[in-house]
């Protein structure tokens, strides 16, 4: 019951206001420069009554009084606005700041990627690097290695020719010693025979 009574209430409040516009006494009080806009009136009051908790009914209770006693002087002066609202400027430069803002994000997350990416091909890149130095490191040693080893080879061949070409040289000599002995022997058992045959 509350609820309905402050709803008829601020109605009743409206239709008084909008009586008092139309008379033709209140067309000359209107013509002042403190005249009533549209925008000034109170808007969805008997709505807002009917919704709003019980807390807020004594304020709209006031609030129908306040208009009713004040509407013969003066309705736009005291005619509190129930919705706050912003106003269209405000929500116009609020369009584009909020686009800046999303592109200056994607912008930044942009960037972001970009210097990640840019580390990853960096670190990609050195990881090859060092690889490339290993295996190069890696063929070096091999190559020092098998070189290594071909001097070695070398080396033990030559040795080994030297060991054979003086083993052979022993034993030719060691032929031409035996070869001279017994040629000798030949030669004495010869003169032996000569001396023995003429009797001396």
């Amino acid at each position: 019951m509350t609820v309905v009574n402050a709803s008829s209430s601020a109605t009743s409040a409206l239709i008084s206001t909008a009586k008092t516009i139309s008379s033709p006494r209140s067309a000359l009080r209107f013509t002042d420069e403190n005249v009533a806009t549209i925008d000034q009136l109170p808007r969805g009051m008997a709505h807002n009554a009917a919704r709003t908790p019980r807390k807020d009914i004594a304020r709209t209770g006031t609030l129908s009084k306040q208009l009713t006693s004040n509407e013969a002087s003066n309705v736009g002066e005291d005619a509190p606005c129930s919705e706050p609202e912003t106003s269209p400027s405000r929500r116009g430069s609020n369009g584009p700041d909020l686009a800046r803002k999303a592109a200056r994000r994607v912008n930044v997350w942009k960037k972001t990627e970009q210097d990640k990416r840019g580390e990853e091909e960096r670190a990609r890149q050195a990881k090859h690097e060092q690889e490339k130095k290993r295996q190069n490191h890696a063929a070096h040693a091999k190559q020092r290695r098998r070189a290594e080893i071909y001097a070695l080879n070398a080396l033990l061949r030559q040795l080994q020719q030297e060991k054979i070409a003086r083993y052979i040289a022993a034993q030719k000599e060691a032929q031409e010693q035996a070869d001279s002995q017994t040629g000798a022997s030949l030669t004495n058992e010869a003169t032996l025979r000569q001396v023995q045959a003429v009797g001396v």
